[in-house]
């Protein structure tokens, strides 16, 4: 992790949810969210992506 830059880090620890949701449902452990939980794991990865996009374009890449 001392590649990245701490702000990549903190908010790409917000698709924690959105992995683990898909990972339980197809190891056959839990189900895919309702249409609420979908619209809730949109909004984090379009927020995950809008607050990474910036940060990689102006430095030139997501490692130092």
């Amino acid at each position: 992790m001392q590649y990245f830059d701490n702000l990549v880090i903190s908010v790409a620890t917000l698709l924690e949810p959105v992995v683990a949701s898909l990972l339980a449902y197809f190891l056959n452990i839990g189900l895919l969210p309702g249409t609420n939980g979908w619209i809730g794991n949109l909004l984090v990865a379009g927020g995950t992506i809008s607050v990474i996009y910036p940060s990689t374009k102006s430095s030139g890449s997501i490692a130092h």
